[in-house]
């Protein structure tokens, strides 16, 4: 058995397992949220470290997501570069599922312009045509033109006299 696998604790929060991590800084906000999270949660929500077949962490160290629906799997380490790096790590996956979450409900639709203007091409507009200006207006309710006959000129349009 390897002598290193034995002396990491099933966790990951020694000094052989941390040096593999680097010293994160956070701002002001992050590292209040961070120790709120450290007193309150029992772990990062969205990511663990990988581990062996036997239970501890593997080295060198290797952080994953948690499955889908699956909360908290991993708890602090005690470490503070490990519990950094997976407050981090756990903050970028929260976020983008945030972000995935609130295109899914269409909380944030980008909006498409038909013309490179800065005209908007939603939204009320003021005055006795609202929409007077749009692609509607322009091609689709605009007045029909008569047909161009295609067929060729018959024999009774000539007169031989």
């Amino acid at each position: 058995m390897d002598e290193r696998a034995v002396a990491i604790p099933s966790q990951g929060g020694d000094e052989l397992f941390a040096k593999y991590f680097a010293e994160i800084t956070l701002d002001v906000v992050e590292e209040h949220t961070f120790l709120k999270r450290a007193m309150e949660e029992p772990g990062p929500r969205y990511v663990h470290l990988r581990r062996s077949s036997i239970g501890t962490v593997t080295v060198p160290p290797h952080i994953e997501e948690n499955q889908p629906g699956k909360l908290v799997s991993q708890v602090w380490t005690g470490h503070p570069k490990v519990d950094r790096t997976l407050f981090i790590m756990d903050r970028r996956a929260e976020n983008r599922l945030r972000e995935v979450k609130a295109v899914g409900t269409q909380k944030s639709i980008p909006m498409l312009r038909g013309v490179a203007c800065s005209k908007k091409n939603y939204g009320a507009r003021l005055g006795p045509e609202p929409f007077g200006d749009s692609f509607r207006a322009k091609y689709l309710n605009s007045q029909k033109k008569s047909p161009v006959a295609t067929a060729p000129p018959t024999l009774m349009d000539k007169t031989d006299d």
